[in-house]
């Protein structure tokens, strides 16, 4: 089998874990997930997953680093372009793409410190770009952590309302939060 085929199955494999993951940790906490649950929902066996992941934890990790990895690449993408509003649509599609799977972890059964996980990256997207202003370093740590708690708080708004609020809505309240 030539590389480039064994990657695609790799990845191929890889995502049939995550999504598999995915289908059980929506109803039970990560302690009570299992090697062999995720194989058998996955279609393989316990070699395989262990060819891939540690163990569930190194798993879970490897899918909120999906996640985090997007919004960092959202984050960067729309604060350093002209065009916001067309940028936050497309980034912020992937978002509403995977509501649910975010959901999950910002839920009962999510990881407690994925909202701190978050917040992180997106102060670290934002340092980048917040204005330096003349005043002490303390001043841009404040304004960062505003920024960055104001973010999550919609995030966890959007996730927690029924409402179905359009892309386009969400993306004007984002613009409007991080107009640095």
């Amino acid at each position: 089998m030539n590389t480039e085929k064994r990657s695609e199955a790799t990845e191929i494999t890889r995502k049939n874990l995550k999504d598999a993951f995915w289908s059980i940790y929506g109803r039970k906490k990560i302690e009570r997930i299992s090697v062999r649950e995720i194989v058998h929902t996955a279609g393989y066996n316990r070699g395989t997953f262990y060819n891939y992941y540690h163990d569930i934890f190194d798993l879970l990790e490897d899918v909120e680093n999906d996640m985090l990895d997007t919004a960092d690449l959202c984050f960067s993408l729309v604060l350093g372009n002209d065009d916001m509003r067309v940028q936050t649509e497309t980034c912020f599609k992937n978002f509403f793409e995977n509501k649910e799977r975010l959901r999950i972890l910002f839920g009962i059964n999510g990881d407690a410190f994925f909202a701190e996980k978050l917040k992180k990256r997106i102060k670290s997207t934002l340092r980048r770009f917040i204005q330096k202003t003349p005043s002490s370093e303390y001043s841009t740590e404040y304004k960062l952590e505003f920024y960055s708690s104001g973010l999550i708080g919609i995030i966890q708004m959007w996730l927690d309302s029924d409402s179905d609020l359009p892309l386009s809505v969400f993306s004007d309240v984002i613009i409007d939060s991080i107009r640095l």
